[in-house]
């Protein structure tokens, strides 16, 4: 009986990381164009009303764009070219606590916060990392120029990735790093650059159809009362290792 008990544990056990791999953290609420989803080496089509994946990478394609819901509520829009990791996620409904992160290697992003609080959420590029203590921005990254954001609700810690220098940014201020030896700048009001990467989101975001009334009605229960399977997932999810590993590679 107690060797029965024990290889029962140990493939459940098993099982465990799995379903946590496999937990679905949110939907997405609109896809033009070429959208898809990388999961275990794996690219999928993300359509309209896709389910979104713990650990999976969203990249869009040439005038492409992308709009996905979060189980907490949190709103991404991403523009063409672009590619955004869903690093880590974890999420109770219950008291509304958990952490999501995020990571863009490429392309714009406008980033809107959910029900967690301000200080659960991490944004990065490969060179800098974004401390969200307020609700909306957008960001840029290239290889050629660095990382770009423009703050349009709220306030940021925008730093370097080392997170050995860091600027406050407020509403309808900005800031840059060049590089990877960079410190951030800060700038009182968008540049010419980067107030031209908030139009071009804005224009293409103003391109895409709403969502069908079906989804739209998904998407609304979606926001206002996830599932309590979604809280369950979480509480599982492998990344939760604690304060000092939040994105799952140690730089959180």
């Amino acid at each position: 009986m107690k060797k029965h008990f024990g290889l029962t544990l140990f493939f459940f056990s098993m099982l465990l990381p799995s379903f946590s791999y496999a937990q679905e953290i949110g939907l997405s609420e609109v896809s033009v164009n070429t959208v898809s989803q990388i999961r275990n080496g794996k690219t999928i089509s993300l359509p309209e009303g896709g389910k979104l994946f713990f650990q999976s990478e969203i990249v869009t394609g040439e005038e492409s764009v992308n709009v996905d819901l979060f189980n907490d509520g949190t709103k991404l829009s991403i523009g063409p070219n672009a590619r955004v990791m869903l690093d880590s996620f974890t999420y109770n409904p219950t008291n509304t606590t958990g952490k999501l992160a995020i990571s863009l290697s490429k392309g714009s992003l406008r980033w809107v916060s959910g029900k967690l609080s301000s200080d659960s959420y991490k944004v990065s590029t490969p060179i800098a990392g974004v401390g969200i203590r307020g609700t909306s921005f957008v960001l840029n990254h290239t290889a050629s120029s660095g990382t770009e954001i423009i703050v349009e609700d709220g306030q940021v810690e925008f730093s370097n990735l080392a997170r050995t220098s860091s600027v406050t940014l407020t509403k309808n201020m900005a800031g840059r790093v060049a590089n990877a030896e960079s410190d951030p700048e800060s700038f009182n009001t968008a540049t010419p650059t980067q107030k031209a990467i908030v139009a071009t989101l804005n224009t293409v975001l103003a391109t895409v159809s709403a969502p069908s009334k079906s989804l739209a009605q998904t998407i609304k229960g979606l926001s206002l009362e996830p599932a309590n399977a979604t809280a369950t997932a979480a509480e599982i999810s492998p990344m939760e290792t604690g304060s000092s590993d939040f994105g799952g590679d140690g730089r959180y």
